[in-house]
């Protein structure tokens, strides 16, 4: 087997469960990613290409880099973790390679995605011609066979599993201070402040606890700085002496704390804007494989390897007295933590060991073949032809373009998802005439995303009277009326026109 990995990070410090693939599964393969941030595998041959959209096809250039890519090396299988990051690489397997194809997901891609009207009608097209399709819980593999209407058949759950050697016996405790620990990036859906909640209830009442938190916000995170919140809260609530913020730290280093360490904790719920879930935490796993007793919450797979009173403690999402009420429990009784962590050993043990998960992972993709008649690949292409670009916003653009409008739009990332086509027929045809956003660093239809005050620039430069016409993409109520707020501080009397999935 000579396998190409599609991946949307190289060196993300959160995604252990796909540097394990890459190191792992295969001794003969290569990575296709969107970006490098620490390149960790410098003797594996990697190609960087642009995110693609559902129902959107590679450019021309990019389609060719792909194909050389993988010609050259002589691919025979493909894995896409993220299948809609990689929407693309799908149709043009059908088309030009036709190689086995196996999507694998793992958390966003099965919760706050499915949010999204195309998103789903990609997954229930993905779902018919991709050989087969890899969720890391049973809960996810549920919720795409509910929400897109794919096979039962066609999905196969394997649980995410942790490095042989780093399975090793706790070192000795401290056993005057109940030593708690959390380990993950500082995001609404690890629930970082509610832990933080929970502890401070549970440490008014037992002095003889501590908490380590290790992690940070990403810097490209749109709701707010989750570590720099939680330093406040610390300070605020005078938690400092028994609150530490390690921040990143590396996997060594991590284990390291977790070997220090008596419980491990974690908030888990579904983000409240977004709707991002998790899929099976690997910060869990990990706790279990160093023996430790979890409390966490009855989120996504959580309780698939966290037995509520066997390995440990669950409560529902947001219940912050409920987890403060088991923290207290567990930093109480010396005997009960060392029981409920030998199960969670011996749980690991069974089923969340790295060798048979990628074993099993690697039986999986070896054993497909591809499988389409050529009626079946003309049928595909088709049907994935078939997606209708907007007619209602098309109009109303080009009628706004007849009435002198300077047509902007604001807010890419939640529009192009929602209808990628529309709005790309829209820039290529000059309908279009300036695209804003808070995040500047991408670019759409080889035009520049701008901030707001460099449109306003713009127009200054231009020393015309332009009528303004905002399309904004809004993810929800809050960022519509946030949004609304700049541009009319901004601009004198804009027209605004909200899109949302109704309309496109």
């Amino acid at each position: 087997m000579k396998l190409a990995i599609f991946t949307p990070l190289i060196g993300a410090y959160s995604e252990t469960f796909i540097e394990n693939h890459i190191k792992y599964l295969c001794d003969d393969l290569v990575i296709i990613t969107t970006k490098i941030i620490n390149n960790k595998f410098p003797n594996i041959p990697i190609l960087v290409i642009d995110r693609i959209n559902v129902f959107d096809k590679y450019s021309y250039k990019i389609e060719k880099k792909i194909t050389d890519f993988l010609k050259k090396y002589g691919i025979t299988h493909i894995l896409v973790e993220f299948p809609p990051i990689f929407a693309g690489i799908f149709e043009l397997n059908i088309r030009v390679f036709k190689l086995p194809i196996i999507a694998h997901f793992h958390g966003w891609d099965a919760s706050s995605a499915l949010k999204h009207e195309k998103t789903i009608k990609f997954y229930n097209w993905m779902g018919k011609y991709v050989n087969k399709i890899i969720t890391v819980s049973e809960k996810m593999k549920q919720k795409l066979i509910q929400y897109a209407k794919i096979n039962e058949n066609k999905i196969i759950v394997n649980y995410y599993g942790i490095k042989p050697e780093k399975i090793k016996n706790n070192i000795k405790k401290n056993n005057q201070v109940c030593r708690l620990i959390f380990v993950g990036r500082f995001v609404e859906k690890k629930g970082p402040l509610l832990l933080l909640e929970a502890f401070k209830l549970a440490y008014e009442k037992n002095k003889n606890i501590e908490l380590v938190m290790i992690g940070n916000t990403p810097h490209d995170y749109n709701y707010g700085n989750l570590f720099e919140k939680a330093k406040e809260f610390i300070k605020k609530e005078n938690l400092e002496n028994v609150v530490t913020l390690k921040g990143v730290l590396s996997h060594d280093e991590i284990f390291e704390e977790l070997g220090k360490s008596d419980i491990y904790v974690q908030h888990s719920r579904k983000c409240p804007y977004s709707g991002d879930s998790e899929g099976l935490p690997n910060s869990i796993l990990e706790a279990m494989s160093m023996e430790l007793p979890i409390i966490s919450t009855f989120h996504e797979g959580i309780p698939e390897a966290v037995k509520n009173g066997v390995n440990g403690f669950l409560v529902k999402e947001n219940d912050v007295k409920h987890m403060a009420e088991c923290i207290l429990k567990l930093s109480n009784n010396l005997k009960l933590r060392e029981y409920l962590g030998k199960n969670s050993k011996k749980i690991f043990m069974e089923k969340f060991h790295l060798t048979k998960s990628i074993n099993r992972l690697k039986r999986i993709i070896e054993k497909q073949k591809w499988a389409l008649s050529s009626l079946m690949a003309e049928k595909a292409i088709n049907e994935y032809n078939k997606i209708k670009l907007n007619k209602w916003l098309i109009n109303k653009i080009k009628e706004l373009k007849l009435n002198n409008y300077f047509i902007c739009m604001y807010g890419i990332g939640y529009g192009f998802q929602l209808n990628y086509p529309t709005l790309k027929y829209l820039i290529d045809n000059k309908y279009i005439d300036f695209i804003v956003d808070d995040n500047k660093r991408n670019k759409i239809c080889n035009m520049k995303i701008h901030s707001l005050d460099s449109l306003i620039k713009y127009l200054y430069l231009e020393n015309k009277q332009y009528k303004i016409a905002f399309i904004i993409t809004p993810i929800n109520k809050g960022v519509f009326f946030k949004i609304v707020k700049k541009v009319k501080l901004k601009l004198k009397n804009p027209l605004i026109i909200k899109l949302n999935k109704n309309l496109l």
